[in-house]
């Protein structure tokens, strides 16, 4: 997630067929400030924040930075709070569908570090020990 000169971001939860345009979407800016990338993908204007997002995808996530830790050696951590959040009707939990069931017809895609991505199409549920709880 990269903060632009409004102390604002946006996350991007694409679909499968939206890997390559969000790669485009999440490119560098111009020296002039512009992504020249945006101008061929369907993007909508964001609600909260000023910027745009691809359109299309299963969850948009509207930020603004809190607070940047940067006492962490090389690295730094930015903190923000999500002000406004989109998520597509049929990527959403419902508790008449199964899991499984939901995993099937809207694949989840996983980053694979450093360069891979994968499919997640099955889901099982998990082996707990019998009286397990969770809290």
């Amino acid at each position: 997630m990269v903060w632009d000169r409004h102390r604002a971001s946006h996350l991007h939860g694409p679909s499968p067929r939206q890997i390559v345009m969000a790669s485009a979407a999440a490119s560098p800016r111009c020296d002039d400030g512009e992504k020249t990338a945006l101008r061929a993908l369907p993007i909508v204007a964001a609600t909260t924040v000023e910027g745009v997002l691809l359109d299309g995808g299963r969850l948009h996530l509207e930020c603004r930075l809190e607070r940047v830790v940067d006492d962490l050696g090389e690295d730094g951590l930015l903190l923000g709070r999500i002000v406004a959040a989109h998520a597509d009707r049929k990527a959403l939990r419902r508790r008449d569908v199964p899991d499984g069931t939901l995993v099937h017809e809207q694949p989840l895609l996983a980053y694979l570090h450093p360069s891979q991505f994968a499919l997640i199409e099955h889901s099982a549920g998990f082996p707990f020990p019998k009286d397990f709880h969770r809290e």
